[in-house]
């Protein structure tokens, strides 16, 4: 089957049956106004993001009905040397039980992606949440790729913060098991010493720092709920400070 592909540069009215957003929370005010002109009524709008209330930035485009938050499980390595992307394992997008999920699936099923639906997205959720933050402030904070977990301290804190937000996940709902926090550990061995973040890549690039999207919503939930997150908290302050050096 062949199809006519469209490129537009500039926002503006256009009808589309899907639209598939993958931007990151500093991205979003710059396309308020693309928004505005491409989601419809009839379009469908899937949320590519890891992280917690995926649908609110779309709320005012479209109905909870027609947006789909979307986990994305798809790790990969930026290769200085390349200038390129490498895919380190198969993708997988995680969903919610919705009355897109059926159709989307039904979208993908000729793809190399695997959607799966989750029975419990917010837990789902909670964990890509606690995961990312944790490493991504500690890579961040130490302009350092995953070889600082090689120094005894900096484990030992990253197993305090994923400890930390299991039990901010926990009190919002999320059923996180117990062996969750050795589990992240275990898969933290198997990382490359060379294996960065997203959000270190971002400070190194010169870009914002996603900060409320990781840390600072899990201290913006530990205050809502009255839970304590000493270390989240010291995460999102000076994560904070970076994004608002001169």
């Amino acid at each position: 089957m062949e199809r006519k592909l469209q490129s537009i540069t500039e926002p503006r009215a256009i009808a589309l049956d899907w639209l598939f957003i993958c931007l990151k929370t500093y991205h979003y005010p710059g396309a308020e106004n693309w928004f505005e002109k491409i989601v419809s009524p009839a379009t469908n709008v899937v949320i590519l993001r890891n992280g917690l209330d995926l649908r609110e930035p779309l709320l005012p485009y479209a109905t909870a009905n027609k947006i789909l938050p979307c986990l994305v499980d798809a790790p990969t390595q930026f290769d200085d040397a390349t200038q390129s992307f490498t895919q380190q394992g198969p993708a997988r997008l995680i969903i919610p039980q919705h009355q897109l999920s059926l159709p989307l699936q039904r979208l993908l099923e000729a793809g190399t992606i695997t959607v799966q639906l989750s029975t419990d997205f917010k837990t789902a959720s909670w964990e890509k949440l606690i995961e990312s933050a944790s490493l991504g402030a500690i890579t961040c904070l130490t302009e350092r790729t995953c070889k600082v977990f090689q120094q005894k301290d900096i484990w030992e804190l990253y197993r305090k913060s994923l400890e930390e937000g299991v039990r901010v996940a926990r009190a919002d709902g999320a059923h996180i098991q117990d062996n969750y926090t050795d589990a992240i550990l275990e898969k933290l061995k198997t990382y490359p010493p060379q294996k960065g973040s997203s959000m270190l890549s971002d400070r190194l690039a010169g870009r914002p720092i996603e900060v409320m999207a990781k840390s600072g919503i899990i201290s913006q939930k530990a205050k809502k709920l009255g839970i304590s997150a000493p270390l989240h908290d010291s995460f999102t302050a000076l994560l904070q400070g970076i994004n608002n050096q001169d």
